[in-house]
């Protein structure tokens, strides 16, 4: 089995830089799935700096699968301007959702 490419089976991942590169994933989320609930599970502020904690319900729109999933975003600001924008997805149980199955991966580690 070869590496897991979570980009390969949930297409919007990856890295982007540039504004119209974040607005091309969000018309791609949109043309992709429908958040059917979104909560705010913690959220901190500093002064050049926000990190939050959400919880995503969302419909995957060409198989009408349900997917959920929380996220964490890390946002830095500089003259009142978002200049970096980090997001971490656990994107193992993503692409396991996505394909409607457990994921096997060989035993790499052994209790004796």
């Amino acid at each position: 089995m070869g590496a897991l490419r979570p980009d390969r089976h949930v297409p919007v991942l990856g890295a982007r830089q540039g504004k119209d590169a974040v607005l091309d994933v969000i018309r791609q989320l949109a043309d992709n799935f429908h958040v059917r609930r979104f909560d705010r599970e913690s959220i901190m502020l500093g002064v050049d700096s926000a990190a939050s904690m959400l919880r995503y319900s969302l419909t995957a729109l060409d198989s009408n699968k349900p997917i959920s999933l929380r996220v964490a975003q890390f946002a830095q600001f500089r003259a009142g301007k978002l200049v970096s924008m980090r997001v971490l997805i656990d994107t193992f149980d993503l692409v396991e959702q996505a394909l409607g199955r457990a994921i096997h991966l060989p035993k790499m580690t052994s209790v004796g």
